[in-house]
């Protein structure tokens, strides 16, 4: 969350085609709009895995409060864009709270040394879309 570390950051742009199964674009707009409960859980997310691990409530609030969602979802012509950014660069005074500084994130597991896999089912399974197999991380 290196947004809430920079309080010269008042506006976030979302655009351009929405990804396929974790819903990248909607999932931030959901935290936006909903932020998290109190398992991490992204409310409102349609997404695959719509989970923040190792970030507070209180982080996902101010969040919130500090920055603008422009939704311009589907936009991907470069120019209006650019416009965008034009208008809304230098139109905002930092927010007035302290930058929140974060401290290196625990693992709860540590992954094995070599891992043939690329997509995480679960804390602890994980999958090679290659070959189909499924792995348990010990």
């Amino acid at each position: 969350m290196n947004v809430v570390s920079n309080c010269n950051i008042r506006y976030v742009l979302l655009c351009g085609g929405e990804s396929r199964g974790h819903l990248a674009g909607q999932t931030l707009k959901a935290l936006y709009e909903n932020g998290i409960d109190e398992d991490g859980r992204i409310l409102g997310s349609e997404g695959a895995i719509p989970f923040i691990e190792n970030l507070e409530i209180e982080t996902i609030q101010r969040f919130r409060q500090q920055v603008e969602l422009i939704d311009r979802t589907g936009l991907t012509d470069i120019d209006e864009i650019y416009s965008i950014v034009d208008n809304y660069h230098d139109s905002e005074k930092p927010f007035e709270a302290s930058p929140i500084s974060f401290r290196k994130a625990v693992r709860k597991y540590k992954p094995p040394e070599s891992i043939s896999a690329d997509i995480l089912i679960s804390e602890k399974v994980v999958m090679d879309a290659f070959s189909g197999l499924i792995y348990e991380i010990a």
